[in-house]
This record gives structure tokens, sequence and C-alpha cells, in this order.
């Protein structure tokens, strides 16, 4: 049930947009030293978006990253993700949202941000809001309360711009239930054959001038790839951060500025007895619900077990764990089950409160107060975390003097000549694709090197390890080969490439039989010689067995009325045609817990698909402009 109400609280905003009312400390400057930059990373319909704006929230971004690898983000692993366009996408649907709950009438009490900042633990001593605190905080980070509540109110209205969408999804008929339930539970069975290449290889013999006519439109194939021969420079991040040393005062200014980001939330542990009731179920239902809970709320009000009447009485997954639900965080409970646990004392039980899920019944088991970690605790990550700033700026300001040096004296080899300290490489001929094995992972490196011409000099690059200037010495095209200087590699690959057109022919031959209808898949089978497979009740999601993963989605398109499919399958190197046995569709008879996953399963999905394809929409018809540099 936790992770339900997890899901519940934050599916809306999963893989689509993420609005925490936190992110106004990151996007507004708190607890950063604020730049001075007013150029626009992004603009949206003429609202502009700062590059302060962007690369915080790629910092952030790329630090939610770290933390998946263990505090090191392997080298290429954020371009390889598209985490820039990620980011830029993510600001774009945030800025859509806001303009568009401002078409909408979207408002936002004065009330709601008052509860917004309340809630926020920065602003928490002893667990309670503290306006001393939150003064304190804000003065430390240059923003007037008036100012700093702007911005939570420009934050909170992409928010609540998401629900106000997502409130047109907000009930699963009993159809949609049957129909989910179907579809994740009905199974298909087919027949199915396999035609792979290496069984025809035997089959296919070469002729020399079949050879000779295949090799001329494959002969590219066997071209060597362009080497490249460079003189670049580099200043790498890691080299110059080694190089940085800190004082304490440093690492203890940083630590109090930003004391929200070594804040722990205060966490509680509670159980809970639920009685489902389902937004659609009947007021009947409702009251007899209802007097159940008011029933068993005695019980326990009387000191009876708890965990016990938990395991008695409650219709929620966790009633076998006594209604343990663990420690969590407010954030991590929808609003009203929050608001509940967040005012008992240890020990209390509550009354009954009224979620989407039904009523509960809570009883507070422990309490871990909020805390911020100490400096020793961090020190060393924050030593780090200054030491890589300092890097990133340095590396920019040794590379930008070199490559405006390199201008002003006409060339490379000029300015290096003038500047013998400078760190100039020159590197022997090689190819994209076996690269020294000091630029392996460098991969923006490598695509510009490669999108040189000879003799040329490339801009300033900046890379994920730091900053370079590359100057492409010379380029090494190599000559289409004959046939005579690569017959073994080409005889084979042509016996393969007959081996897998006669495999394909067997195939397509085989599902023609299908279709014609004059021969059973097993009689076709027989004829052909081909070995077949009977598969059991296969499902979307389930095992697939000796029947390929990437085909399954393509039997639950069978039917009795089209046993087979149009054209034939393709996996992992091999042809595959199959037929329709049968089909199994279990009812639908649901316990309620399990019906209470069902419909929480749908809303998700029906809220996400509703809010996408609205994003899809505005992001369509909006105008948006992109900084170059991004």
């Amino acid at each position: 049930m936790l992770q339900i109400f997890r899901n519940k609280a934050q599916s809306i905003f999963i893989q689509i947009i993420v609005v925490v009312i936190a992110l106004v400390f990151i996007f507004w400057g708190v607890g950063a030293n604020m730049m001075n930059k007013s150029e626009a990373a992004i603009v949206v319909n003429g609202e502009e978006i700062s590059l302060q704006q962007f690369q915080q929230a790629y910092d952030q971004a790329f630090q939610q990253l770290s933390d998946q690898f263990g505090g090191k983000v392997p080298k290429g692993m954020a371009d390889a993700l598209g985490l820039k366009d990620q980011v830029v996408n993510r600001l774009v649907q945030q800025e859509l949202l806001r303009q568009g709950g401002k078409q909408m009438g979207v408002q936002l009490s004065a009330v709601e941000i008052q509860h917004a900042i309340q809630a926020m633990p920065q602003f928490h001593k002893d667990g309670a809001f503290d306006v001393k605190s939150y003064n304190s905080i804000l003065a430390a980070n240059r923003l007037s309360p008036s100012k700093f509540e702007a911005n939570i109110r420009h934050d909170m209205l992409a928010e609540k711009t998401a629900r106000a969408i997502n409130e047109f999804s907000a009930h699963a008929s009993d159809f949609e239930i049957e129909e989910f339930y179907g579809q994740a539970n009905e199974g298909v069975s087919v027949d199915f054959a396999s035609f792979s290449p290496k069984d025809f290889s035997s089959q296919v013999s070469v002729e020399e001038p079949a050879l000779a006519q295949w090799f001329k439109e494959a002969k590219d194939n066997y071209k060597k790839s362009p080497e490249v021969k460079l003189t670049y420079l580099a200043y790498d991040y890691a080299t110059i951060q080694e190089k940085i040393s800190l004082d304490e005062a440093a690492i203890n200014n940083y630590y109090q500025s930003h004391l929200n980001t070594f804040r722990l939330a205060e966490k509680r542990h509670a159980r809970h007895i639920l009685f489902v009731v389902s937004p659609g179920d009947s007021d009947e239902k409702q009251q007899a619900q209802l007097k159940k809970a008011e029933n068993v709320l005695k019980k326990a009000q009387a000191d009876e077990d708890f965990a016990q009447l938990a395991r008695q009485f409650s219709e929620g997954p966790s009633k076998s764990e006594g209604g343990d639900l663990g420690f969590f965080a407010r954030a991590e409970m929808i609003p009203p089950f929050a608001d509940a646990v967040f005012t008992l004392k240890n020990g209390d039980i509550s009354g009954i409160v009224k979620t989407n899920f039904g009523y509960h019944i809570i009883k507070l088991e422990g309490i871990q107060e909020a805390k911020t970690k100490s400096l020793d605790k961090v020190r060393e990550q924050i030593a780090l975390s200054l030491q890589q700033d300092q890097a990133k700026a340095l590396a920019f300001q040794l590379a930008n003097n070199a490559y405006e040096g390199i201008i002003g004296a006409g060339n490379l080899q000029a300015y290096t000549k003038k500047h013998p300290e400078t760190p100039a490489i020159t590197t022997d001929y090689f190819s994209q694709q076996n690269p020294p094995a000091n630029l392996k992972d460098n991969k923006l490196f490598l695509e510009k090197a490669f999108a040189l011409g000879k003799k040329e000099l490339s801009s300033l690059l900046q890379t994920d390890s730091g900053y370079a200037v590359i100057y492409v010495d010379d380029i090494n095209t190599p000559a289409t080969p004959t046939l005579a200087k690569v017959r073994d590699r080409a005889t084979e690959d042509y016996r393969n490439y007959l081996a897998n057109e006669l495999a394909k022919k067997k195939a397509e031959e085989f599902l023609k039989g299908l279709h014609e209808g004059k021969e059973t898949f097993t009689t076709l089978a027989e004829q052909t010689g081909v070995q077949t497979e009977k598969t059991d009740f296969l499902l979307r999601q389930g095992d697939s067995g000796t029947f390929p993963q990437t085909l399954l989605e393509q039997i639950f398109l069978l039917s009795p009325q089209k046993t087979s499919p149009d054209t034939i399958g393709q996996a992992d190197g091999s042809y595959y045609v199959y037929s329709y046995i049968g089909r199994n569709t279990p009812s639908a008879s649901l316990t309620a817990p399990e019906k209470e996953r069902y419909i929480s399963g749908i809303l998700n999905n029906k809220q996400q698909m509703l809010l996408s394809a609205w994003l899809i929409f505005q992001q369509k018809n909006a105008q948006i402009e992109r900084n170059q540099s991004l």
C-alpha cells in the first residue's frame, strides 16, 4: 500500500515533468552563487528561461544521475542519455504549463503559497516552520520574502495546471478495469517454426561471376575508415582539479550557505487499517464501509492490539504485515493521509481518515526527527564540489585565452612556438572507431575532429571532461580495396548473404502456404522438413520461452479469423512463421485490493497520456527558440 500511495501522489509527473516546490531553490538561486548573465537559454512564446536557470537545472539532473552511479558518472553517459535535451524539454514543458494555466484561469491563493512554504523542511526547526529560519535563509541568499513567494507562485502554477488537466481523467469504469485486466492476463498460444540462415549454408554455392557482381554493390563495406592526424590542446577538469587546494573557511561558508541541501526531512513510522472505497462506489457501500471502520476504531481505542486488528480487518495489501507501512516522509504520502500522520503524537491512534483509497485508521509507531547532516559528514563532498566548480571555470579561462592567442598568432603552430608551456598533443593517424586510449570515451571530441577538414582549426570545444582546441594536420582517406585483396572475407560474407536470402525465401513460402489455406501448419511443416514448436499460453509481460520476446506482442494481433501474420517475423538473425492456436482470457474476478490497484494503474496511465498529449500539442504550436550554445 505504501508504494501505491507513492505512485498515486507522483504519477502525474513521472516521465513527463518534475514540478517540485523545492526546485525554487535551484531555479531562483537559493543556496547558489547568483550569476549576472541575462542571456536567454530558451525562449518560449516570448517568455525567457535564462542560461543560469538552465545550468542549475542541468547541474541538478547531472547530480541525480551521479547519485545513481555512486557519485561518479561514467564518461559519455550524460551525452548518451541526451541529458541536455531532457533538461531543455523539461524547462520548456514547465513554461508551457505555466502559460497554459494562465490561459485556463488557474489561480493560486495566498493561503496555498503560505502552506507550500510552511511545508518546506528547509525552514523547519524542531519539526515545525520557523519564521526566523525562513527570513535568515532568504537574507543569506539575497532574496526578499516577496520575491521568494513570487517565485514559489511561478513554480506552483505549473504543478496546479498539471493537476487541473488531469482532473479530466479521474474515473475508471468497470469496462476499463475489465479491459485492463484482460490485457494484462490474457494468454495466446501459437505454433511456430524458425528458419535460421546457418541451417541453409550447406545448400548454397559461391559462383565467381555472382560473387564479383555482389562485391560491386558491397565493396564500400570493405573500405577502411578515414584516419586523421591531430594536434590539439586539452584543458581537462580532472587535471586542473588536482592542483586546486581549498581552505577550511571556503568549505564552511559553502556548508552554511547550503544547509537546505543537507537537510533530511522528518520521517514517521505508521500502521493503518484500510476499508476500501472506490470513487465510483454507491452511497450504500460507502456507508457500510464507514460503519465497519467506526466499529474497528472503537476496538483500537479500547487498547486492542492494533497490528492484530489490521491482520483481521484491513483490506489493504499491508494486511499480512499488521498494516505496517514502515518509515516515510510527508511528501511520500497523499495529502489527507500525510496530514493525519504528521499531526499525531507517538503512539496515538487517528480518527477515521478518508482518502481516494477508502477509510483509514492510523497508528503512529515512531518518529525520525528532521535533521541536518553535520559538516564532518559532508566535508569531502563539499570540497569535491568546490574543486570541480573552480576547475571548470579555470579550464574555460585557460582554454579561451589559448584560443584567442591562436587566432592572434595566425595558427596553432605559431602559438605553441611562442608559448612552449602550452600542453599541445600530437597524435599518429587513427580512425574514429579506433582512437587513442585517452580519447576513446570522448565522443564529442571525436565527432568534432572527424567533421573538420585538412588543415582546419576547430572552435573552442567543451566536452564532458573539459575544453579543447583541435587542429587537423592531415587526413588519410583509404582507397576501396579490390576483390582480390579481401577475397576470403568477401567470400564468407557472400555465402552468409545467400544463406540468409534462402532462409528468408523458405519462411516466406511457408507463410504463403498458410495464407492459401490449403494445408495446416503441421502438414506444411512436414512437407518443408522444418521443425516446429508449440507454446503454452504466453502473457504480454511474461516469459516467452523459446519464442522470441521481440515478436511476443505480434501474436496478440492474431485471432480465429486471422490465424497468421501478414509478414514473416525476424529476430536474432532468424526468420519466424507462427500460427494461432487459441486464446485464454480469464474473467476479472478481483478482490477489493486488486481492484484498487487496477484503478490506480488505469488512472495513472490515463492521466499521463492526457498530460503528455496536451504538452505535445502545446509544443507543436509554440514558438520555441534555443540558444545555439545548447
